[in-house]
């Protein structure tokens, strides 16, 4: 009875509307057997099919966005260590990514690295694995260097930004501080690892987002590791600046490291390109919820996604990037960056440089014009 009335069905379709309804009748036969026994699968990953709301789904989100961190992640869950400590909303932790991929990175580098005594003293040889990503990774021994605070202790008040208490103010007793150098490098790359898993996810926030809200951790983010991009330039520029004049020895030995130097040079290239995407990432933000560019949604260190608006609390990317980038700097920027040759420029106490360019004197900011004098 029911072969008769399909028969029937097309029967009549076929009088009716001759070789059209001939055409109708074996179309929807392709498209039944088609649904029947081809179901089509989404385009998308496992981790993007659902959105994220449990700490279990962040290992599975990284291992499909941003390898890398997973790598980190992983040997870290595998070595018993709990990342649910940051976690600032259990609602959310796809918000505390960052801060989490931060952390697995320095325990990765902690866990990876080598502690032994040396023959006859009681010092400890200490060597810290740097991940450089694609399954590269660096040892680099931490040699017996200065405080950082030593070298910060120069810094105008202008230029002690959000982070100088905590990370090489006096007193710190974080290894960017205790360990120098070697301290300051591996925060640096621990931001670096924290911003690039946060702007890795930007298409599934982007897919799960149901509110501008939503955005709030991802354009917070961005402000506060850009910040820390040009924070820990400075400190490690100024360090190596210290060094040069008041530390030879040390200098010296630092600037024969090249695992030391190969390593800050790879990842402070890697930095910069990260926010440039991140700002392409922000860019398609602002045209769809403001009509407009980034530029224009950005005013004083805060970004505005419609009636909202988000940012890190002080603008010490604007405020320290002219200072790295000045000659203050120039002649260790050459020197890091591999030209052993490099012409020194006048240090003539605290002068940055000379020609009209800044100069730091008493915590202020000043200006002058100095002259060059031939030596006769």
């Amino acid at each position: 009875m029911h072969q008769q009335r399909i028969w029937m069905f097309s029967h009549l379709i076929i009088l009716r509307d001759g070789h059209h309804g001939l055409r109708f009748l074996l179309s929807f036969c392709y498209f039944l057997f088609a649904v029947i026994f081809f179901p089509m699968e989404p385009v998308t990953s496992s981790a993007e099919r659902k959105p994220c709301r449990g700490d279990k789904d962040l290992p599975s989100l990284l291992r499909a966005y941003d390898p890398d961190a997973y790598k980190m992640l992983r040997f870290g869950l595998d070595d018993g260590w709990d990342y649910s400590a940051y976690v600032s909303d259990p609602d959310r932790p796809v918000d505390s990514l960052g801060t989490i991929v931060h952390e697995a990175f320095h325990a990765y580098s902690y866990a990876q690295g080598s502690y032994r005594a040396a023959s006859g003293t009681s010092s400890v040889i200490h060597e810290e694995s740097f991940y450089l990503g694609h399954g590269s990774t660096r040892m680099i021994r931490y040699e017996n260097v200065f405080p950082t605070e030593k070298a910060a202790c120069a810094i105008p008040g202008r230029l002690r930004t959000f982070r100088y208490n905590a990370y090489v103010g006096k007193g710190s007793g974080l290894s960017s501080n205790q360990d120098g150098i070697y301290g300051l490098l591996n925060e640096f790359c621990a931001y670096y690892w924290g911003m690039r898993a946060m702007e890795s996810i930007f298409p599934y926030l982007r897919k799960h987002a149901g509110r501008i809200e939503d955005w709030k951790a991802f354009v917070t983010d961005y402000c506060n590791y850009r910040n820390a991009y040009a924070e820990f330039y400075f400190y490690i520029l100024e360090y190596f600046r210290y060094a040069k004049r008041y530390r030879p020895a040390i200098y010296k030995k630092l600037m024969k490291d090249k695992a030391l130097l190969t390593t800050f040079r790879t990842m402070q290239k890697r930095y910069e390109r990260l926010i440039c995407r991140y700002e392409r990432d922000l860019n398609r933000l602002s045209r769809q919820y403001n009509g407009c560019s980034l530029n224009r949604s950005r005013s004083h260190g805060i970004i505005f996604l419609g009636s909202y608006g988000w940012g890190a609390g002080d603008s010490a990317y604007e405020l320290l990037m002219p200072v790295i980038r000045s000659r203050r700097y120039k002649y260790l920027r050459r020197r890091i960056a591999g030209y052993p040759h490099a012409k020194d420029f006048i240090d003539a106490g605290d002068m940055s440089a000379y020609n009209g360019t800044e100069f730091f004197l008493n915590g202020r900011n000043y200006t002058r014009k100095a002259t060059l004098e031939r030596s006769v």
